[in-house]
């Protein structure tokens, strides 16, 4: 684009079977100043994209820096699990830990992984559970800490048959919300930055 010697350009989009391996062709041709507009476009659309990230970034780590454990006491044994917990994941090593219920685990756990994200050892944390009581606890947890002050991004992920709002095996065939599905990725990743909480409810609202 930047050599004012080129007035055309031709752009060829191949389709191929994934059975048959069959391949088809559709060349088309672009104006220079058409194929700048678009470059452009698609420059500034991204450069606004990643500067809401960059804020958001730049306030979630001001939240961290600020944010006290979110409760009024900390349980007996609490201190050393999330002393233990935050050596652990920044060393990326493995800690198997066994404590009765209502220990405080699941804070003690995730306290301090999100204390850690200022180290810069790792910037995702992933909380796996089996079980639905303790995913909801994983979840109060954070917004436990949301009230205090924390600012941060979450996605609630379950198995598609879970999240799935007509509750069956995923089947993009005959399915309404697959329909221009393409078309729709980039405004839902627009207005996903707007959310905080994110959960399989709100992203069928």
């Amino acid at each position: 684009l930047n050599n004012p010697e080129i007035d055309c350009i031709d752009i060829t989009l191949r389709y191929v079977s994934i059975t048959s391996l069959e391949a088809i062709e559709d060349t088309d041709s672009i104006k220079r100043d058409e194929a700048l507009k678009i470059y452009e476009e698609h420059c500034e659309a991204y450069i606004e994209f990643i500067e809401e990230l960059i804020n958001y970034d730049n306030s979630m780590v001001n939240s961290i820096k600020n944010m006290r454990f979110p409760y009024p006491n900390i349980r007996p044994g609490q201190s050393e699990f999330m002393k233990q917990a935050l050596n652990s994941l920044c060393c990326k090593e493995a800690l198997f830990a066994l404590a009765p219920t209502g220990t405080g685990k699941t804070i003690s756990t995730l306290y301090p992984a999100i204390k850690g994200l200022l180290k810069g050892q790792y910037d995702k944390i992933f909380y796996l559970t089996a079980k639905t009581a303790t995913r909801t606890v994983a979840c109060k947890a954070i917004n436990d800490m949301r009230a205090q002050g924390l600012i941060i991004r979450s996605i609630l992920l379950q198995s598609k048959e879970q999240m799935c709002p007509f509750h069956k095996k995923c089947d993009s065939k005959g399915c309404k919300y697959s329909e221009g599905y393409y078309g729709r990725v980039k405004p839902a990743l627009i207005e996903i930055l707007t959310h905080d909480d994110i959960t399989p409810e709100l992203c069928f609202s």
